[in-house]
């Protein structure tokens, strides 16, 4: 069999939503379309969702289909709909069958079947998957997953458990799951296609298997196979009384079909015709990565990004407010929110603030719902991936207040080359003096961030200013993400910016992020203390410790009072709620700090911890009188 240029189109099975693989030889199409309205309709789907898949998929309920069948046939619905449609997909030469999530490495070395796990699909994976340049087309008649070792299913004291010595095969077919279902297959192939039956029971009791459903059919091989298995899948829907099965039970024609798509190429093995096994992959995480496209009015606007979660949600409201009331009326904002496990009722509150002001957009995106490169934990990395569509954005901490109109730090000029302007980090700078002095801070930072001169780069991650144009072409907006600090870890922030964006920072006044008093203050060094005296006495944009009341200033409660859940926030800050979490986090961190620890910096731990539980028992009591 040889062809001179042969054709190849894998079909992309999706339910839902997910990463697009699309292009080249893949066709996305979607299972089960026939019920997308009843899915919307129920809750199931979302009309965003509908509208993606109407866009990026075929659909499988076109022409001859089983589509309303998805519920038991799960994918198999799009092997249904490529047999009777084949015209449809141009008659390709060969037809291959993927799933959204799992799929062939079609450029990579075998593997003695195992499957790569990946997170996501970044560019090295997709030149795998896509390169069909080792595939031989035309060499061999089908190309099937890596066998694997054979995981069967044993009784064990009325449950079922998974045996996974290969070397004692499964013997009893009839205790797997859905034993009625492989039953009936079987008493109908050993009537109606008698070899195929023999060819089924060998491959059940093999000590191994080719799993999923995915395959890649010369076009001569998928026309032969495909009416023997529908034909047996119909029957055994026929003569199988499903009505009381789970939802998840339904799907035993899927899991039947798994064996006869195994049983099949284990058929094609032991005949020796041509049959190529490829390794396979495994996404851990198939959310479409997230792009946030400017609203209509952001062409020239002031774009701004915050955070808000749990605990910070008040906070961020403030902040939010303090930055209304110094907007220029002759000019746009856009604020986006990162929300990560907010409430409706203060997603709702926040959005409240912007109702009535006419030049300031405000939008929540929840970032549990996306995915970007690398899962970074902390907002302030997320916003050049997030924002790639935009030029600049600048990126506020909830914990901080406006006294400045931030259109001022937006249109902040910057040279050619820098892709970040920031503050310098005075708080880590003072913590880092008192715990180990000048000289062993500096030792410290270029051992283990390579950080030549922390006393003049390092930057805080509270306010930032980003260049998002320069970073793309700097290529750091593609490195930021997979360098995330640990989450909750805002000097974490500074130190990964300032290291991927060597030589391309632009440092800011202290006006724009001013911490008015903390403890440690006066272990700054003194070419800093004149600078920082001066800036807190025009300070644009003020800062303050997360949980910490002392640091509020009468400004931040004079905001604070004009926010539609002023109310709110003066009872959950005088019960104390705040305090407590904030507590109870820090004992999380010691207790994990002990247990690395020795010497005198063990007793330092030992003490700080013994502080924090005088401290949250004097809240609880207060708490428990009131």
């Amino acid at each position: 069999m040889s062809f001179d240029t042969p054709s190849l189109r894998i079909l992309v099975c999706y339910h839902k939503p997910a990463e697009l693989v699309s292009g080249g030889v893949y066709t996305p199409i979607h299972v089960g379309r026939s019920g997308m309205d009843e899915a919307v309709r129920k809750g199931l789907l979302r009309e965003r969702d509908k509208q993606w898949m109407l866009e990026n998929t075929l659909g499988d309920d076109t022409g001859e289909n089983i589509s309303e069948k998805n519920t038991r046939y799960s994918e198999l619905t799009a092997h249904y709909w490529a047999w009777k449609n084949y015209e449809l997909l141009d008659s390709p030469d060969y037809i291959g069958f993927v799933h959204y999530r799992r799929g062939f490495l079609l450029a990579a070395e075998p593997g003695q079947g195992s499957v790569r796990f990946v997170s996501t699909l970044d560019e090295q994976r997709r030149k795998e998957i896509s390169d069909t340049s080792r595939l031989e087309l035309g060499k061999y008649q089908l190309y099937a997953p890596e066998a694997r070792q054979a995981y069967r299913l044993e009784p064990d004291e009325g449950r079922y458990r998974l045996k996974t010595n290969p070397k004692e095969p499964c013997r009893v077919i009839e205790k797997i799951p859905h034993q009625k279902g492989l039953a009936e297959a079987l008493d109908y192939m050993a009537s109606r296609y008698p070899e195929r039956e023999k060819y089924l029971r060998s491959y059940l009791r093999g000590r191994y298997a080719y799993q999923w459903n995915m395959a890649i059919f010369h076009r001569d091989v998928f026309l032969r196979f495909a009416p023997y298995f529908f034909d047996v899948l119909a029957h055994v829907e026929r003569v199988v009384d499903s009505s009381l099965f789970s939802t998840a039970d339904q799907r035993f024609i899927a899991y039947l079909g798994e064996h006869l798509t195994g049983a099949f190429i284990d058929e094609m093995v032991k005949r020796r015709e041509a049959v190529k096994e490829l390794p396979t992959y495994f996404v851990r995480d198939v959310r479409r990565r997230a792009h946030l496209q400017p609203s209509g009015a952001s062409r020239g606007c002031v774009v701004v990004c915050t955070s808000a979660g749990e605990v910070s949600a008040m906070f961020c409201g403030v902040m939010i407010r303090s930055l209304i009331l110094h907007t220029d009326a002759r000019r746009h904002y856009e604020v986006v929110v990162l929300a990560k496990k907010l409430t409706k009722e203060w997603k709702e509150q926040l959005k409240r603030l912007a109702d009535n002001v006419a030049n300031v957009t405000l939008r929540i995106v929840s970032t549990g719902k996306i995915r970007m490169e690398g899962n970074p934990a902390e907002p302030a990395m997320m916003v050049p991936g997030l924002f790639s569509a935009y030029a600049r954005v600048v990126y506020i901490s909830p914990y901080t207040v406006m006294r400045a109109d931030i259109a001022q730090l937006f249109d902040t000029p910057m040279e050619a080359g820098q892709c970040l302007a920031a503050c310098k980090d005075l708080i880590t700078i003072s913590r880092l003096n008192r715990l180990s002095g000048e000289r062993r801070c500096a030792e410290n930072f270029r051992k283990d961030f390579d950080i030549a001169h922390p006393y003049e780069d390092l930057i805080s991650g509270k306010v930032l200013l980003m260049d998002i144009k320069a970073m793309q072409a700097a290529g750091v907006d593609r490195m930021i993400g997979m360098s995330a600090p640990r989450e909750g870890n805002s000097a974490g922030v500074g130190v990964r910016l300032n290291q991927l964006c060597r030589g391309r920072v632009k440092l800011l006044p202290l006006e724009w992020n001013v911490c008015p008093a903390w403890k440690d203050a006066l272990y700054m060094p003194a070419k800093d203390w004149e600078e920082w005296s001066k800036a807190r006495a025009s300070a644009r944009i003020i800062q303050f410790t997360k949980g910490d009341q002392s640091p509020l200033s009468s400004y931040w409660w004079q905001v604070a009072r004009s926010v539609p859940f002023y109310e709110q926030i003066a009872e959950r800050l005088s019960r104390g709620d705040i305090q407590l979490r904030q507590i109870r986090r820090r004992l999380k961190w010691l207790r994990c700090g002990l247990l690395f620890a020795w010497g005198r910096r063990k007793q330092n731990y030992i003490e700080r911890r013994n502080q924090l539980k005088a401290q949250l028992r004097k809240i609880e009591k207060i708490m428990t009188v009131r």
